[in-house]
């Protein structure tokens, strides 16, 4: 039995593999997203967990609030006024948000899995893409899952996912906008 030993790499056997999907605009979904806010006009992110994005469990996160908590992850502290203004902009009733008291004086707000950090805020800043129009957007869709699942390509082999709507679907893997970087066999 031979073994290779790598020196100063750093490997894991699981990591997040986020993607972002754009659909075609004739195709994209109308979606109803509901936020609660309290009497005061308060929207209240309540835990650690909802700004927390691994590999699991599995979700697509499609409404403008769920996409609002994840760039709020990928931002932090570096665009999270804008954040907080644009998710106002499409929800005026939000008049504040109550962030989990822990979060107080971070610099950071949330945390994405390794792996995929900076995928989807690098592609908005790269494409220009307005922070209200992102989250707005039903076309936008960004996908979490773990390499050691690959729930979404699954669901995409099995014809669950229609892929000809499909503009856009990239993750940490992928060699260009729609291909992967590898077959499940070649890992």
């Amino acid at each position: 039995m031979k073994i290779n030993i790598r020196r100063s790499t750093f490997e894991t056997n699981s990591s997040s593999m986020h993607s972002l999907v754009i659909l075609k605009d004739d195709k994209k979904p109308e979606i109803e997203d509901y936020v609660y806010v309290g009497n005061d006009n308060t929207w209240n992110i309540w835990s650690e967990d909802d700004l927390v994005f691994e590999r699991g469990p599995f979700d697509i996160l499609s409404t403008p609030t769920d996409k609002f908590k994840y760039l709020l992850a990928a931002f932090g502290k570096e665009r999270k006024n804008e954040l907080i203004e644009a998710i106002k902009s499409i929800y005026p009733e939000i008049k504040k948000i109550k962030f989990p008291k822990d979060w107080k004086d971070k610099t950071f707000y949330g945390y994405i899995d390794h792996q995929s950090i900076g995928l989807v805020k690098n592609y908005i800043e790269e494409n220009n893409i307005p922070l209200v129009e992102f989250l707005k957007d039903s076309k936008y869709q960004i996908i979490i899952d773990g390499d050691e699942y690959g729930i979404w390509n699954k669901m995409k082999e099995s014809g669950l996912v229609d892929t000809e709507s499909i503009v856009v679907d990239i993750n940490c893997y992928s060699k260009d906008k729609n291909e992967p970087d590898f077959d499940d066999e070649e890992r």
